[in-house]
């Protein structure tokens, strides 16, 4: 509404690029603060996006534009707004990707691919969850496209994976036992050698061992080292890098004699073999995640009884177009979502609403994809299908719980960042302390800083977040709980009551027969007994209660 002074008051939001932090949008509001005539000023982080009401008798949008442009961050060109009251929304709808990104070993990677995606134009958010190894970008369409997404994350030293193949997570957790087997038969076997005679044999013997451990199982950490210094990060593949590094290259000196001391090979050849136990379990929790969002997938209909001039034609269910009509008969999964144009039905909708008791529809009611028709002949007409369905709208919802990030996941990688630098930096220190200080030898120095390393490299911190998340979700999924959002499922400690709108929720989900009352001449079994023969070729949930019930007391 017009303030009673008849200014030139306009309701303005315009994109507002290259803010990264809380602090950007406080720089920003006070910016545009020192303008007359800007007043309730809003600033989004997460939709890279200025709203504030001005008046045009005062400033102009060109003024607004130059300030937030002074203040280090990008605008867009604003459109004349209309005299009066009006809203001018010039930012365009976002699009919005998800793609799985292959390479990942720590937290840190996940942040190093936030912040090589933030910087590009048109990206106003990036999540990226380590745990189920996908990335979720919003952005202008008009500014960037998924290629340059794609692009930008090769750049990084990652594979972007356009297809979301099923297979993935099984056949990386059967990678990763693979490599596990591998490393153990060649590592293990190090440890007794270590205890006979350094003579030639044995120390060219285990010399041969580590080395081809070192450059096969545990080429993943240098080739993830490389990249996180490329791109100006440390990550957990640093710490195991330098960590293996500093123990193999020691022994190989002194194995050819240019240090004296002992062999440290099996130190090296194992460390490789228990970091790679961790991924092999790491992988396995994902599969484990995944497997519960697989299965809610699985309560779609595959096929569709498609009624084309009359006549019944099976189909697949993504092939129905809206429109088309479907026949569905007793026992069936509904296959789209739609209205009923004949017939009468009970309907299951547990799926959606927890409630075991089926719903009476007939003609002009709505019906929903993968709840089951209990009883009845209907002829539904399709109104929604694929990504359009209610179903298809509960599973995105789940990913997206599992793939945002909660504000503990944020904690957690903000410390992640800091972590590596200062773990070396106590590697560092450890050495100093322990050689320069303490006047200890130089190989106990060593093996203290080495030591330091190796407790550290596992950095359980960055992964046992995402992969809480991720493995909560899927348990709640499993037991017909679904979380909007990962903040619910992490708010989730803190409650002390529940609250519940229907009854349906807390019940086993199967109805019983709890008494019978007959009227004479009947007794309670010839009662039983006549309506279980009645009810036996029935479907219905209650009919299936009667029929229970005399089954239990062998009618």
């Amino acid at each position: 509404m017009a303030p009673a002074d008849n200014k030139a008051q306009v309701q303005i939001a315009i994109p507002v690029y290259g803010m990264t932090c809380e602090h950007c949008v406080r720089r920003g509001t006070k910016a545009l603060e020192e303008l007359p005539g800007v007043e309730n000023i809003r600033i989004s982080l997460a939709d890279s996006k200025a709203v504030f009401s001005l008046d045009t008798t005062q400033v102009g949008i060109d003024e607004v534009n130059r300030v937030i442009e002074e203040a280090g961050y990008a605008t867009k060109p604003v459109p004349t707004a209309g005299a009066g009251d009006s809203f001018v929304d010039l930012v365009p709808a976002d699009q919005k990707q998800q793609f799985k990104v292959s390479g990942m070993t720590c937290a840190n990677c996940a942040l190093t691919i936030e912040k090589k995606l933030k910087v590009i134009p048109g990206v106003h958010t990036v999540a990226v969850n380590f745990a189920n190894e996908t990335v979720t970008v919003a952005f202008d369409p008009r500014m960037v496209d998924a290629s340059k997404l794609f692009a930008r994350v090769r750049d990084a030293g990652y594979i972007p994976l356009e297809d979301k193949d099923e297979n993935q997570a099984g056949q990386s957790v059967v990678n990763q036992r693979n490599w596990l087997i591998f490393s153990a038969i060649l590592a293990l076997p190090i440890m007794p050698l270590m205890y006979l005679p350094m003579t030639g044999p044995v120390l060219y013997t285990m010399f041969a061992l580590a080395t081809i451990v070192q450059f096969t199982a545990g080429w993943i950490f240098y080739r993830g080292a490389y990249h996180a210094l490329k791109n100006r990060a440390a990550n957990m593949d640093v710490l195991v890098a330098m960590g293996i590094t500093a123990a193999y290259g020691y022994s190989v000196m002194t194995t050819f004699q240019l240090f004296e001391g002992p062999i440290f090979f099996d130190t090296s050849a194992l460390l490789i073999t228990f970091v790679r136990l961790g991924k092999y379990l790491e992988a396995k929790a994902k599969g484990r995640a995944g497997q519960a969002l697989k299965r809610l997938l699985e309560l779609q209909a595959d096929k569709a009884r498609l009624l084309v001039n009359g006549e019944e034609k099976e189909v697949a269910a993504t092939d129905l177009k809206i429109g088309d009509v479907v026949l569905v008969k007793p026992g069936e999964k509904i296959p789209v979502d739609g209205e009923i144009i004949a017939g009468r039905a009970s309907i299951d909708e547990a799926m959606l609403t927890g409630e075991s008791i089926p719903v009476d529809k007939g003609t002009g009611d709505t019906v929903f994809g993968a709840t089951i028709n209990r009883s009845g002949r209907i002829k539904v007409k399709t109104n929604r299908t694929g990504k359009d369905t209610v179903l298809s709208g509960i599973i995105k919802m789940v990913a997206d719980a599992q793939g945002v990030k909660p504000p503990i996941q944020r904690l957690a990688d903000m410390i992640a960042n800091y972590f590596v630098p200062v773990v070396v930096t106590i590697a560092v220190i450890t050495f100093l302390v322990w050689y320069v200080f303490l006047h200890s030898t130089f190989v106990f120095a060593f093996t203290a800083a080495i030591a330091v390393l190796v407790i550290a490299c596992p950095c359980a911190l960055g992964l046992a977040t995402p992969t809480a998340i991720m493995v909560g979700s899927g348990v709640g999924l499993n037991r017909g709980l679904l979380f909007k959002s990962a903040a619910v499922l992490e708010a989730v400690s803190g409650l002390q009551a529940i609250g519940f709108d229907k009854t349906g929720t807390l019940t086993k989900g199967m109805p019983e027969v709890t008494e019978i009352i007959a009227v004479a001449p009947y007794k309670d079994k010839d009662l039983l007994q006549i309506a279980a023969a009645g009810e036996a070729p029935s479907i219905h949930p209650l009919a299936q209660a009667v029929v229970g019930r005399a089954e239990k007391e062998a009618l």
